[in-house]
This record gives C-alpha cells, sequence and structure tokens, in this order.
C-alpha cells in the first residue's frame, strides 16, 4: 500500500523508508521506550480535541504562511502532560517547515550546540 511520506510529500510504501529522501517515520519505529511512552500522547483524545482545535484557530504557518498540517511544541515536552498541552507552547506549521524545524534540531543536537 502507498502512502505519501510526511517528509518529502512522494509516494512511498507504508512500512519502508521513502526511496526519495530516506525519511523512516519515527512514530511507527520509536528509537527509544522514551519516545514510545511520548507517543501515546498524541494519541489521546484530549491531544487530538488541542491539535484540531489548534489548527483551526491558526491554519496558517507560523514561519511560511502556507497552510498548516502539523502542530509543533515550541519546548519540547518530555512526556510532561502540563507542557505537552499547554497551549501557548504549540505552533501551528506545515510539513516543510516542521521537518526542516526537528532536522536543524537533530543537527544542533549531533554537534552538541
Amino acid at each position: 500500500m502507498k502512502i505519501i511520506c510526511s517528509r518529502c510529500g512522494k509516494p512511498r510504501n507504508r512500512q519502508a523508508k521513502c526511496p526519495h529522501c530516506g525519511y523512516i517515520n519515527e512514530w511507527r519505529y520509536p528509537r527509544t521506550e522514551i519516545a514510545a511512552e511520548n507517543e501515546k500522547l498524541y494519541r489521546t483524545a484530549a491531544w487530538k480535541r488541542i491539535r484540531k482545535l489548534q489548527l483551526f484557530e491558526h491554519p496558517f504557518c507560523a514561519l511560511c504562511g502556507d497552510r498548516a498540517t502539523v502542530v509543533h511544541h515550541v519546548e519540547p515536552h518530555n512526556g510532561n502532560w502540563i507542557l505537552f498541552t499547554q497551549r501557548d507552547n504549540l505552533q501551528s506549521l506545515c510539513n516543510s517547515c516542521h521537518s526542516r524545524l526537528h532536522s536543524t534540531e537533530s543537527e544542533e543536537k549531533e554537534h552538541g550546540q
């Protein structure tokens, strides 16, 4: 079954990494036990309501102005429910800006910045 890659937007197989950009959906393949626990938060009814409200109230990407499809946590919540659901910690982003933001954060962590 083909799906659209959430990073580059091109079609790819559901269970495989994207042949175009090499992205592996981390939600399906959590790197750590902590990441797996954090992912449970995204499946709660409360988060689904908060996400829907955020995208309704802020339908455009805060960085580029395109249609927003992702709700980003400005300060990483690290499993903290209060920080996870805090509305002033949320930012509406398009998929491209969100991916770019997280790839920059990952590079900074790797280089100790």
